[in-house]
């Protein structure tokens, strides 16, 4: 399933992502500054799962009720995301 990286992902992430193989779109790099509602029609025209730090899409995809959407919303500091691809816990 392909990964849509909205915008404000940490580049750090989106990288270390697509080392690991995954099949990752970034927004910064694809389609900077659109809408958050353009993301969404992306993530669900390409069935895929939207990794974000932004919780406006909370608002967006719940309150609007907008469906096929699925969501990972991280809040991480770069030590922790260090720690991530360095496969350790996070404590």
């Amino acid at each position: 399933m392909k990964i849509i990286a909205d915008e404000n992902l940490h580049s750090f992430l989106v990288r270390h992502l697509k080392e690991k193989g995954y099949d990752v779109f970034p927004i910064s790099e694809k389609l900077a500054g659109i809408p958050d509602e353009e993301v969404v029609k992306i993530v669900q025209k390409q069935k895929g799962i939207l990794v974000a730090e932004d919780k406006d899409f909370g608002e967006l995809v719940f309150a609007y009720r907008i469906a096929k959407v699925t969501i990972i919303f991280l809040r991480y500091r770069m030590p922790e995301l260090e720690k991530i691809a360095e496969n350790r816990h996070v404590s």
